[in-house]
C-alpha cells in the first residue's frame, strides 16, 4: 500500500479574518434605544409612582398594618395605618329606635337618641373604680341608611362608681344608626403625611379658635404648638381672655415649654410650645398627647373630636 505524504507546517499560528463587523453603521442604533428608552421613563414616571403608591396602600389593606415609605412626585410619604371595620359584639349597629343598652367592660350605655341635631346618652360605671374613658379609647359610630359609616365621635370623661354621665354632641349629620365599641389604634385609619430628608413630618389640627401643630420623628411625637386666637366680639371672649393669659404666666421660665401671650386690644393670642425632649410631664389636657405617640393615632382621635386635620 502506498503511504500518502503529509506536510507540516511548523511556523507560528496566523489570525484569519472570516467576516467584519460595520460598528458604525450599527452602533448609532443602540445609543438611540437608550435615550428613546430613558425618555420614556422619565416621562411615565409619574404613572408607575402612581401605580406604585396604589399596591402599598392596597397592601396595607390586606395586610393590616404597614408602615414603610414611597417616593411620589412632591416628596416622600409615609403610610402608616388603615382601619380594620371588622365587626364585633360591642359594634353591634343598632336602630335608635331599639332601646338598647351596650355593655363594654364595666360601662353600660344606655338612652341613645338622635333629635334635633342632637345626639344624646348615658354612660354607667358598673365597677368597684373611676373609669377613664379617654384613655380607654371608647367611640360612637354613625351610620346611613345604607350601614355605611358618616361620623365617629370619641367618647371622653371619667366615669365614677354608681353615676350616670350624660353625653351630648351637636351633629352636622343625619344618622339612622349607630354603633358603640372600644376601637383600638391598630385599627385605625390610614394616616400619609409628607416627610423630609430627615425623617420630620408634621400634622395640623383645627377647630374653632384653636389650632395644633404636631412635630414627628420617625412617626414619633416630640414636639407641638398650640395656638389660641380670639376676637374681642366673640362669646366667651373675656372668659378665654383671663384663661389664657393665666397659663402664659404659669408656663414662663419652665425648661422644655415656650408660651406666649399677645394683647393686640380687638383680639389675643396665646402660643404654647412644647418640647418633649426637655419637658417630660403630663399635661391635663386631652389633645397634648405624651411623646412617642403616633401620627396614626393623634389624626383619628382628633378628627372623632370633631378637628379637622391635615
Amino acid at each position: 500500500m502506498a503511504r500518502k505524504k503529509i506536510n507540516i507546517n511548523s511556523n507560528p499560528l496566523e489570525a484569519v479574518t472570516i467576516g467584519r463587523t460595520d460598528t458604525k453603521k450599527h452602533g448609532w442604533i443602540g445609543v438611540l434605544f437608550l435615550f428613546v428608552f430613558f425618555i420614556l421613563i422619565i416621562y411615565f414616571l409619574p404613572d408607575i409612582q402612581k401605580a406604585y403608591k396604589d399596591y402599598l396602600y392596597n397592601k396595607a389593606f390586606t395586610n393590616n398594618y404597614l408602615n414603610t415609605n414611597n417616593t411620589t412626585e412632591n416628596g416622600t410619604n409615609t403610610i402608616t395605618n388603615v382601619t380594620n371595620n371588622t365587626e364585633n359584639t360591642e359594634n353591634k349597629i343598632l336602630n335608635f329606635t331599639d332601646n338598647e343598652s351596650v355593655s363594654i367592660d364595666n360601662v353600660t350605655f344606655t338612652n341613645v337618641k338622635f333629635d334635633a341635631g342632637l345626639l344624646t346618652f348615658l354612660a354607667s360605671n358598673k365597677s368597684e373604680d373611676e373609669v377613664n374613658l379617654t384613655d380607654n379609647n371608647y367611640f360612637i359610630r354613625l351610620y346611613n341608611e345604607n350601614q355605611e359609616i358618616i361620623d365617629t365621635l370619641k367618647i371622653n370623661g371619667t366615669l365614677k362608681k354608681s353615676v350616670d354621665l350624660p353625653f351630648s354632641f351637636s351633629l352636622n349629620v343625619i344618622p339612622y344608626k349607630y354603633s358603640i365599641s372600644k376601637i383600638l389604634e391598630k385599627d385605625y385609619d390610614l394616616v400619609m403625611l409628607n416627610v423630609d430628608e430627615n425623617n420630620k413630618s408634621a400634622m395640623n389640627c383645627h377647630k374653632d379658635n384653636e389650632s395644633i401643630l404636631y412635630f414627628f420623628e420617625d412617626d414619633k411625637l416630640y414636639k407641638l404648638e398650640d395656638t389660641i386666637n380670639y376676637s374681642i366680639d366673640e362669646d366667651g371672649y373675656d372668659n378665654a381672655y383671663s384663661k389664657y393669659n393665666a397659663l402664659s404666666k404659669t408656663y414662663e421660665n419652665v425648661t422644655g415649654l415656650s408660651s406666649i401671650f399677645s394683647d393686640n386690644t380687638t383680639s389675643f393670642r396665646y402660643r404654647l410650645s412644647i418640647d418633649y425632649n426637655l419637658y417630660m410631664q403630663k399635661f391635663d389636657n386631652m389633645y397634648y398627647y405624651q411623646k412617642g405617640t403616633s401620627p396614626i393615632k393623634i389624626s383619628f382621635e382628633m378628627k372623632a373630636m370633631k378637628f379637622t386635620c391635615s
